[in-house]
This record gives structure tokens, sequence and C-alpha cells, in this order.
């Protein structure tokens, strides 16, 4: 069944970090909603809201989100094989079900990943606005804004290499299979190891 088609739609599509500015706008409006609604209409107090969704959200996503961005990395490999592999039989499996498995979950996990982020960042934000906050409190503050900035713009990039109709920009640098397939897996390994660190450490 045909997906629906609109002027709108294809102008978002048009330009991947449109797209993804839409949705970033619309889960942080829905989490803003549901962050008041659950303090102001449910009286729930707002660290304890936070402290709820701090147990379940930033668990998941500091393990499903590694994850997610460790995937990223094999899917632009395909990707960059893709465009400079010299046999065709080549070409067919970097886009293959393997690959296109592999290449799809990672465009979905990153795009889970920034709705994570948004999600928790505005949430944060409005329960910042709803209690007394220490100067003491304030370094800290900045730190979890910060890092979830870096993380929205991590996702968001990593998702719009992976799904774009291009190849990664490693190719402006080489066009040799061999080198890039050295270069991404001496980044799994680096990511995968900063990855297992953050998990053993929360």
């Amino acid at each position: 069944m045909a997906t629906d088609k609109n002027e709108f739609d294809d102008w978002l599509k048009r330009k991947l970090y449109r797209d993804l500015i839409f949705r970033a706008i619309v889960w942080a409006l829905i989490s803003t909603l549901a962050a008041y609604y659950a303090i102001a209409v449910m009286a729930i107090d707002p660290l304890d809201y936070l402290d709820r969704m701090g147990k379940s959200l930033v668990k998941l996503v500091n393990s499903l989100g590694s994850a997610a961005l460790l995937l990223c990395l094999p899917a632009l490999l395909f990707k960059d094989l893709e465009e400079t592999v010299e046999k065709q039989e080549n070409k067919d499996r970097m886009k293959g079900r393997v690959a296109g498995v592999i290449r799809r979950l990672a465009g979905d996990l990153s795009l889970w990943l920034l709705g994570a982020a948004v999600t928790m960042l505005s949430s944060f934000i409005l329960v910042a606005f709803q209690i007394k906050i220490e100067c003491k409190e304030f370094g800290l503050l900045a730190l979890f804004i910060v890092t979830m900035f870096l993380l929205i713009i991590v996702s968001g990039g990593m998702n719009i290499l992976v799904r774009r109709a291009a190849p990664s920009p490693l190719l402006l640098l080489t066009r040799n299979p061999t080198v890039l397939l050295l270069i991404h897996l001496a980044c799994m390994v680096a990511l995968a190891y900063v990855a297992m660190k953050s998990l053993l450490f929360s």
C-alpha cells in the first residue's frame, strides 16, 4: 500500500534536516504537554516526574542509543563500499537484504535516539522552570543541557548520513575500499569501547 504524498511532505523530504527539525518540534511539544499535564493536572511532584522518566528513559538511551550509533557505522560502511567497489556483484551485496536491514535499522534507531533526546531535554527544561534551583546546581543543569544538545546533533547527523542517497563524507578523503574498511572498523572499536565504559558506569 502506497503512503500518502503531499506538497508539504515532499518539501520536508527534499532536505532531510527539515524532516528532522519538524519531527523534533512535534516530539518536544508532545513531551512538554505530557510533563505539564502530569505536574499541573495530576499534581505529580516535578522532581518525582523527572526521576521516573530518568529511571526508564535514560538507561534505555544509554544502552539502545549506544547500539543505534554503533549500528550507523556499518550502515555507512555499506553505503561507502557500494560507491567504491568495482564489481557489480559486490555493489549489489552492499545494498542487499542483510546490508539493507542494517541500513534501515540504523536509520530507525538513530531516529528513535533523536526523539528520546528531544523528549528528555524538553521535559527537563519544563521541570527546571517548575522548581527552585540553587546556584551550586547550575553547573549540573548546564552540563545536562549541553550533553542533550550534543546527543541531538550527533544522532540527527548520523540519521541524515544513513538515510540520504549519498555516501559518507569519508569519500572526500579516500575512495580506496580497504582504507575505508579500516577507518570504519577503527571507529566501531572506539565507539564500542566508549559505549561499554558508559554502560559500566551507568
